[in-house]
């Protein structure tokens, strides 16, 4: 079972998107996002900004939570041509 760290990151690579990028649209330093995907400042995190991080990813909690995000992650491993299902906003406002 996957953790919120590894989840984190999952997310944001599923979606295609760097940490600058997430962060741009979350409004948050990049660091302080690789800080909380390391696990070295999880604690820190707020769930207003975790809930902004995933829609930046193109995520609903129930998706992030669920066992789809770590289904999704087995098969982007192996090769599988798995795309978000939307835009992330980060991606939209650059077009």
């Amino acid at each position: 079972m996957m953790d919120l760290i590894l989840r984190l990151r999952e997310a944001r690579r599923l979606a295609g998107l760097t940490q600058k990028q997430v962060a741009r649209e979350v409004h948050i330093n990049h660091r302080t996002l690789s800080s909380w995907e390391t696990g070295r400042r999880i604690s820190s995190l707020k769930v207003v900004t975790l809930h902004r991080i995933l829609r930046a990813c193109g995520l609903t909690e129930l998706e992030f939570y669920g066992p789809g995000l770590e289904q999704r992650a087995m098969s982007f491993d192996h090769g599988s041509d798995w795309e978000p299902r939307e835009k992330p906003a980060a991606e939209e406002r650059t077009q």
